[in-house]
């Protein structure tokens, strides 16, 4: 007799119920019969679940009668638990209206916040971190190639620099064939030095370039 009235008591019977819905794309950790409470009282119960033809579960949910006026358009559910590694229950956040418009939410669908799945998200931190791991890399290696353009242009420079001198110093019939030279050096000299400064700016503005 004992274990009948706890059961009784366990599936409320004789208890009046609204029924008002949440539609979900993962019901991971929500189970039919699980507590629905409201400011942390008991509402309710989890009911039935549904998987539509677009891949959504509509989940009934069985709400108190005496306790369907303090949910409104607003509410939201949303999954919580006892503690750590305690029970699952559905909380929903209150939106209280006047008693005697309690059954207007019969029949409605309030939205609910799905979970946030931590494996997903340990997944996603680790692919974060490769990613960072691999922009600096690039970012070491531009860094690099940047270092030899400027040694480059300063090579040349030098070199335009020291084909200068040599001109005034020459012969006239040499000096033709050195300024030449120089004038072909000074040109690769100022292309790598402009170069250098594109690769600067690109460096500068792009600093996840390669990722």
């Amino acid at each position: 007799m004992f274990v009948l009235v706890g059961f009784a008591k366990a599936q409320r019977w004789g208890t009046r119920f609204v029924d008002i819905f949440i539609k979900a794309s993962d019901v991971n950790g929500l189970n039919h019969g699980e507590d629905i409470r409201i400011a942390g009282i008991v509402a309710g119960q989890v009911g039935t679940m549904h998987l539509d033809d677009q891949g959504e579960v509509k989940v009934t949910l069985k709400i108190e009668e005496n306790k369907a006026h303090l949910i409104g358009p607003s509410s939201k559910a949303s999954l919580a638990k006892e503690g750590l590694i305690g029970e699952p229950y559905l909380v929903i956040t209150a939106d209280p209206r006047p008693r005697e418009q309690a059954q207007e939410i019969r029949g409605r669908t309030i939205g609910y916040d799905e979970p946030i799945h931590f494996d997903a998200l340990l997944k996603e931190l680790a692919s974060s971190q490769q990613l960072l791991n691999l922009t600096l890399r690039n970012t070491n290696a531009l860094t690099a190639a940047d270092g030899s353009i400027s040694t480059a242009f300063d090579s040349t420079r030098r070199l335009a620099e020291s084909l200068q001198k040599e001109v005034t110093a020459a012969a006239p019939v040499v000096r033709e064939s050195i300024a030449s030279v120089a004038k072909d050096v000074h040109a690769v000299s100022q292309s790598t030095e402009a170069v250098e400064q594109d690769t600067r700016s690109f460096i500068q503005e792009n600093p996840t370039f390669g990722c």
